[in-house]
């Protein structure tokens, strides 16, 4: 079996701030993420969108905010089908309503998501 090819990108949360900057994912989907050493404790969320300038909340087709349980230090396998349409993305720690701010460590956050090529 021939292996699929995977990219690590780094979305990374300032020091203080709850929302990382836009990272690309075109010809990917996300499979996994990888989560710091140290974080302040919350879920994430994301935002994403197709310009990278006109973010917006992602949600289920259901209307529920597309959180994922984390904590520090974990690698996390995802159901690519749930990243489909994520072409730009922005992981927010906490959620739209109740953003966390990432101060454990006074050091900024990268969160690796792991993407898996679609070609």
């Amino acid at each position: 079996m021939q292996a699929q090819n995977r990219e690590a990108v780094v979305a990374t949360i300032a020091d203080g701030a709850s929302l990382s900057d836009g990272v690309f994912c075109e010809g990917g989907v996300i499979v996994g993420i990888i989560m710091p050493a140290v974080w302040d404790a919350a879920v994430i969320t994301f935002q994403t969108c197709l310009d990278n300038a006109s973010y917006l909340d992602a949600y289920s087709a259901a209307g529920a905010e597309h959180t994922i349980t984390v904590a520090a230090d974990q690698h996390i396998w995802l159901d690519p089908s749930q990243f489909a349409s994520y072409r730009w993305v922005k992981v927010r720690s906490g959620t739209s309503a109740a953003p966390v701010n990432q101060t454990t460590g006074d050091a900024d956050k990268l969160v690796t998501l792991i993407v898996r090529g679609i070609n």
